[in-house]
């Protein structure tokens, strides 16, 4: 059996983690921007399948037609810098 301090402590520590775990829960401010960013990305996303789409339906119009090298389209998405890039001056 459980002593006196024992079982105080476990209660405390139990409280602790209920105190914790209820402050810590996102506000539905949170959850509404979260669930709008999601919505956004998702959105995005399909934009970018789209345009990969269409991609493929040029290079398959252009093999169509005699030409076996397919005629390369321009990225939409930006360069990227490296982090290092700075170091190259």
């Amino acid at each position: 059996m459980m002593d006196r301090n024992t079982t105080i402590g476990l209660i405390l520590i139990g409280l602790l983690l209920t105190v914790f775990t209820l402050v810590n829960q996102p506000s539905k401010e949170d959850i509404e921007k979260a669930k709008k960013e999601q919505a956004a990305k998702k959105k995005k996303e399909h934009r970018n399948e789209d345009k990969k789409s269409n991609h493929k339906d040029v290079v398959k119009y252009n093999a169509n037609i005699g030409n076996d090298t397919p005629i390369p389209q321009a990225s939409q998405t930006p360069v990227k810098k490296s982090r290092f890039s700075n170091l190259r001056k």
